[in-house]
């Protein structure tokens, strides 16, 4: 029995040496969890953010309204031109009073580039879940990673984070320091950080005076203090709003229609909500405003709205919004929504700090069975239900576009559309196309007719005038290749007069301009040597020596040494944009003709010639034999194999029979 016994206390013994290393082993996994987990989960979630925002900005779905808008401003501020903008002068500080922009100027010292600001931006709204995190990890530390977790899968963060960045995503790390400070009842930290979003933008000044409203309400020993940043809030908003942004841009405040549909200013904002604040109720009788709200509380589990007097602090906006006459706000969808994310994930964790451990654990577990779902349905991350691959896929035409953008000089004032804009904002003169003065337009001009982005165009009116532009002799064409054309403003003309060559009595041609595709298909000029398979690019310049009655057509030909027709680009002056009986007598214009070389078979020599024809009868106006411009010596003309020359075309005696093409 002693034996056993000795046996038994022996493998006692070994049992908890064993359990001694998987206790502390568990322990420190434990301690891992709280410490490290919620801060991994964060900074895995930042980086992510990041690189599907730098995606969206490499694909060119960013604009330059409204990520190159931002990047102008600070990177002027960053050169000592405090807020100054191009895009909407004469300063930005009238349209949007935001002093605090000026702290991102370092950031564009170091990388002057639109792409900080959505780094910035990732970063900003990342901090909305440190104040809830630090809450609820004081009472459960446990279950704060999870709130993390809940979080990083909301697809309300994920769609304001890949919004363009805005100003008031400044507001997100500014009023989750408050929100702490709130609850932590450190008041110079409160009065600091209300103080720093008040710089953020105007209108924050509604989100300060909603904690006036909270510690009025909750803090029946500070209600002096409530009623004080009520106040300044009030005074605030009135000054800014009313006197000083109208005077630095010498027009109203424009930004109301934000505020709701309660006036055309914001006094009668501000008097319309004191004398009936009531009707923020109304929207929520709409089908649509209940539609916005369970889309933003849905993934929340609704718990913001169990959080004892909490509500205050968010309540009161969400209304606002839900009135306002601007669709996407009271929608509550886009980038206004960044200052509500710390309200309401610290809404969240007091109502689960708040509440015993048996209900704080099924109230995590709901939290994140709803973000899940939320995300499934709702998010537009990779795995979310609104996922869009293409928006981050790099086609070869986007390639294209960024070399094309590369070789613009980084000095020079520049229009361009909105989705190449935000690429080329980091420039003291920048102008979204068209929206300049024609009479002093910028040196450069870009533009892409193959793009999806051309606001504030439609397709049809980029497509106009971009013949515009070419048609204009005073535009230089300095680069041009699938779609992309850089242009560049001239004081005059500047072209080689080889000629003249006259149409008696109708027009005259001073001289032409020859340019060939490369090897990536943009075009370079070119001599009396084209290459086989590539594009042929001529530039005529002409001048209408008198009213036509007539509409006439431009043949522009590359004929073999037997007559036979090799290419052949035929229309109306201007790529078919002119007519040319609405030519006024005495106009110079550039018209460009394209024509495709064939890959194999090419004569030894080509000749280069113009006609031009009656479009209604297709009769050749004197000189009926047309002009040749030049002889060109294309590469690789031997045909392959013994084959003889084979025509693109079929044969065309080319001064006798000419294509009746009808020009519409």
């Amino acid at each position: 029995m002693l034996a056993g016994r000795n046996l038994l206390e022996g493998g006692e013994t070994l049992r908890r040496s064993a359990a001694g290393p998987a206790r502390a082993g568990g322990m420190r996994l434990l301690r891992w969890w709280e410490r490290g987990a919620g801060p991994a989960l964060l900074g895995v979630y930042v980086v992510l953010a990041i690189i599907f925002a730098l995606r969206r900005h490499a694909t060119f779905q960013t604009g330059l309204f409204d990520l190159g808008y931002y990047a102008q401003v600070i990177w002027n501020t960053s050169r000592g031109r405090w807020f100054a903008t191009s895009l909407k002068p004469p300063t930005f500080l009238a349209d949007h009073f935001s002093p605090a922009l000026a702290l991102l100027a370092p950031f564009f010292w170091l990388a002057p580039d639109a792409r900080a600001l959505l780094v910035v931006e990732a970063v900003a709204l990342a901090t909305a879940i440190i104040p809830g995190y630090l809450l609820l990890r004081a009472r459960y530390p446990a279950f704060a990673p999870l709130l993390v977790l809940a979080f990083v899968l909301n697809p309300l963060l994920h769609q304001t984070t890949l919004e363009e960045f805005h100003e008031i995503m400044l507001a997100a790390p500014a009023l989750a320091l408050a929100v702490y400070a709130l609850e932590t009842r450190r008041n110079h930290l409160l009065l600091a950080s209300l103080g720093l979003a008040l710089l953020v933008r105007e209108d924050v000044a509604l989100y300060v005076a909603s904690f006036g409203l909270y510690v009025l309400v909750c803090r029946p020993k500070q209600r002096r203090q409530g009623v004080l940043l009520i106040g300044l809030s009030a005074i605030w908003l009135l000054v800014l709003t009313g006197v000083v942004m109208p005077a630095l841009g010498d027009a109203p405040y424009r930004h109301t229609r934000v505020f709701g549909s309660f006036g055309d200013s914001i006094p009668a904002v501000i008097f319309g909500l004191a004398r009936d604040p009531f009707r923020l109720l109304t929207p929520l009788l709409s089908l649509a405003t209940v539609r916005a709200v369970v889309r933003v509380l849905g993934p929340l589990a609704g718990l913001p709205l169990l959080a004892p007097g909490a509500q205050l602090l968010w309540v009161p906006i969400t209304l606002l919004f839900l009135s306002s006459s601007a669709s996407n706000v009271s929608a509550l969808q886009g980038w206004q929504m960044a200052p509500l994310l710390p309200l309401l994930w610290s809404s969240i964790a007091l109502t689960l700090a708040r509440v015993r451990p048996r209900l704080a654990a099924p109230g995590i577990g709901l939290l994140l069975v709803a973000a899940l779902a939320g995300f499934r349905l709702a998010s537009p991350f990779p795995g979310g239900g609104r996922f869009d691959a293409a928006a981050y896929q790099i086609s070869e035409h986007v390639r294209i576009g960024h070399r094309v953008l590369a070789t613009i000089p980084p000095g020079v004032s520049l229009a361009a559309p909105d989705g190449l804009g935000a690429h080329l904002a980091t420039r003291q003169q920048m102008y979204l196309f068209p929206w300049f003065d024609l009479a002093k337009p910028p040196e450069m001009i870009v533009l892409d007719a193959a793009g999806s982005d051309t606001y504030p165009l439609t397709t049809a009116e980029v497509h106009s005038a971009l013949l515009a532009w070419q048609m204009a002799p005073e535009i230089e064409t300095v680069w041009e290749q699938d779609g992309y054309f850089v242009f560049r403003t001239t004081p005059a003309p500047n072209f080689l007069h080889q000629g003249p060559w006259v149409w008696a009595p109708w027009l005259r041609l001073e001289g032409y301009e020859l340019a060939q595709t490369d090897e990536t298909g943009a075009f370079r000029p070119a001599g009396t040597v084209p290459v086989a398979g590539r594009t042929l690019r001529v530039a005529l310049y002409w001048q209408a020596l008198a009213r036509m009655e007539k509409d006439y057509s431009i043949s522009m030909r590359l004929v073999g040494p037997d007559g036979q027709l090799v290419a052949q680009d035929d229309a109306w002056p201007a790529r078919g944009a002119l007519a040319t009986s609405r030519w006024a007598a005495g106009r110079t214009i550039r018209d460009t003709h394209y024509l495709q070389l064939p890959a194999e078979g090419l004569p030894e020599t080509l000749t280069l010639e113009v006609l031009v024809y009656e479009t209604a009868t297709v009769k050749l106006l004197v000189p009926e034999t047309g002009y040749v411009l030049t002889s060109l010596s294309p590469q690789h003309h031997t045909a392959p194999d013994g084959e003889s020359y084979q025509a693109v075309r079929e044969p065309v005696l080319v001064r006798r029979q000419l294509p009746n093409r009808r020009i519409p």
